[in-house]
């Protein structure tokens, strides 16, 4: 049976400072990981049969105005790109990851009140791939081939 990890990105990977990661040009300069994280996926690497992906919401794609330009679904997927690769040369091995840039109307309306915009193609009540919902796990498993019921999770 598969084991499969799913790693929340932003302050369980890398340092979450709220200075929306890939929202400036020196963005890579910004990606910290957390200490014992590295030798953490290392020891995970040892176990046979387990695979780790991170899964992470990026609801600051949905958020409008000029300090949010950058922050793209493109870009969000750079960042994960980038941060899988710098824990590839520490010999920390993630084999993908899955994001969700869509938000409920909850956040929306948070938004709202502290004075920020939200897209309102990203507000989507109830989304398969907004944590707490299990989509981005189980593409997870599909992209192994695997469907959860055949993984351990």
């Amino acid at each position: 049976m598969t084991i499969l990890v799913c790693l929340d990105r932003d302050g369980t990977i890398n340092e979450d400072k709220n200075d929306f990661l890939g929202s400036t040009l020196d963005w890579k300069s910004k990606v910290k990981f957390l200490p014992g994280v590295v030798k953490g996926i290392r020891l995970l690497n040892q176990i046979s049969d387990l695979e780790i992906f991170i899964i992470t919401n990026q609801a600051v794609v949905a958020l409008t105005g000029t300090e949010f330009d950058m922050l793209t679904e493109q870009r969000y997927k750079e960042v994960n790109e980038y941060m899988i690769e710098q824990l590839a040369k520490k010999e920390a091995g993630i084999k993908g990851f899955f994001g969700c840039p869509y938000v409920d109307l909850k956040y929306a309306e948070k938004s709202k009140q502290r004075g920020r915009t939200i897209n309102p193609k990203y507000v989507v009540d109830n989304h398969p791939d907004l944590k707490p919902n299990p989509g981005m796990v189980e593409k997870a498993a599909k992209y192994l081939g695997k469907n959860l019921q055949e993984c351990e999770v």
